[in-house]
């Protein structure tokens, strides 16, 4: 699959050639031409051979190997079936843009919190295995009664000391289990339904899909392909299994019959929400179910943005807590006991 830059700058430079009057191959061969990764060059020169050919701009996508996900050359085969291509290049050149840009704002809002839960957890480890051990001969030396906070340190690092080593290939053999068994399609989606109920990451996690999925449908329909085809191009490019199963399930109930909303609405979808099954209602009644997926998919990227700007300010009050709780914690447990035995020599 190539990746979303190079995407991005084969629809602008399609669109804006083909604009320009320039024949379909000659255009491919100047994107080949200027192109600085190695790999999308072959594959546009293979596309250039099925084009001279004989073969559509769609059909010589779809034999690169999975080079194009299918959303992106449904989109090519529309334009070229209504001749509308160069716009059609241009609008999914927009979205894929919004997409990239909306997918970076989840990433580095998320990297933030989980950055400072492995710091944390790597001091910790530290503090736990390599100075926590030392600790135990110098306060059992100590002639007087330890207050609790020390009594419960020494529990600690007693266990650390002679259970550190157990414990830590306990955490290891854990993690390759998990990875392990998370392989299995069950796991897979038990694990992306736990992710979609965390505080505040889950609900970025949902709107992140739920943008990705109204984007991509609301494109599709406007390009002319059937609400039928579009649900399931769109299900195949989500990563959640828990909305990639729904909207599966959506689309075998519309092909019995039922309408879009009617189906989103059903019980056990609780992702999608009762404004959006209202709206895609609103939508189908109007006849701009596409138009009306794009309004859906730009309100996400909103909240998304304002989640993502907020997170910051949401989990350092928190974090702080937790961190002054543990250095709190821990200077007490090491200063009250020394601070008795030097009151005790001095009487």
């Amino acid at each position: 699959m190539i990746n979303n830059s190079d995407q991005l700058i084969f629809c602008k430079n399609m669109a804006t050639l083909l604009r320009a009057g320039i024949p379909i191959i000659e255009a491919v061969e100047t994107i080949e031409d200027q192109s600085q990764s190695s790999s999308f060059k072959k594959i546009l020169g293979k596309i250039k051979k099925e084009l001279i050919e004989g073969e559509s701009l769609s059909n010589a996508m779809e034999k690169q190997k999975n080079a194009f996900n299918k959303f992106f050359i449904s989109m090519i085969d529309a334009g070229e079936k209504s001749g509308n291509l160069e716009n059609n290049l241009k609008y999914l050149s927009e979205q894929i843009e919004k997409t990239y840009q909306t997918s970076k704002k989840i990433q580095s809002a998320l990297m933030y919190p989980i950055l400072l839960i492995s710091v944390a957890l790597l001091i910790g480890g530290y503090i736990a295995y390599a100075i926590l051990p030392k600790f135990v001969d110098f306060f059992a030396a100590f002639d007087t009664k330890l207050p609790l906070s020390t009594s419960i340190l020494l529990a600690m690092a007693n266990f650390m000391k002679y259970s550190g080593g157990k414990l830590a290939m306990g955490i290891v053999a854990t993690i390759v289990v998990f990875g392990l068994f998370g392989q299995i399609p069950a796991i897979k989606l038990w694990w992306d339904k736990v992710k979609m109920k965390l505080p505040i990451i889950g609900k970025i996690i949902c709107f992140g899909q739920l943008n990705k999925f109204t984007r991509n449908m609301g494109v599709l329909l406007n390009s002319g392909i059937s609400i039928n085809e579009s649900l399931e191009i769109s299900a195949n490019t989500l990563n959640n299994r828990k909305f990639k199963k729904d909207i599966k399930a959506i689309y075998e109930e519309i092909m019995s019959g039922e309408k879009l909303s009617e189906a989103m609405g059903k019980r056990g979808r609780g992702e999608f929400s009762k404004m959006m099954v209202k709206m895609m209602a609103v939508g189908e009644k109007s006849g701009n179910l596409g138009e009306m997926m794009i309004y859906v998919a730009d309100f996400y990227e909103e909240e998304i943005e304002n989640l993502t700007k907020n997170i910051g300010t949401m989990l350092e009050p928190v974090l702080l807590v937790i961190i002054g709780f543990c250095v709190a914690f821990l200077a007490s447990a090491i200063i009250s006991p020394i601070y008795e035995l030097t009151g005790s020599i001095g009487r």
